[in-house]
């Protein structure tokens, strides 16, 4: 079975022409993010850090977005991909191609 954050990166890269709209959940008002941004992607990087595992990075003009391994697993679906907090059960972060 493929390494979930190495997934996440191949379909991150294959859907990078595409805008992406990244918002972020706290379970305390799980049917409201409490950040939205629609975006346009720069640059996808991903890396490989001891003592962190893969961590993936999203460039735009106006952030960057990053996700490790060691923090967050990740989930693929065919619209989004969903990154879920390994530090708390409340918290994920869900990005949509548009």
């Amino acid at each position: 079975m493929e390494n979930r954050h190495i997934e996440a990166y191949r379909k991150l890269k294959e859907k990078s022409d595409w805008k992406f709209s990244i918002q972020s959940y706290h379970n305390d008002d799980p049917s409201e993010p409490h950040f939205s941004s629609l975006v346009d992607v720069e640059r996808i990087n991903l890396d490989n850090v001891d003592g962190h595992g893969f961590i993936i990075s999203i460039l735009t003009k106006e952030s960057i977005y990053s996700f490790t391994e060691e923090n967050w697993t990740a989930y693929t679906g065919e619209d989004y991909i969903s990154f879920c907090s390994e530090v708390d059960d409340e918290t994920h972060f869900t990005i949509e191609f548009c």
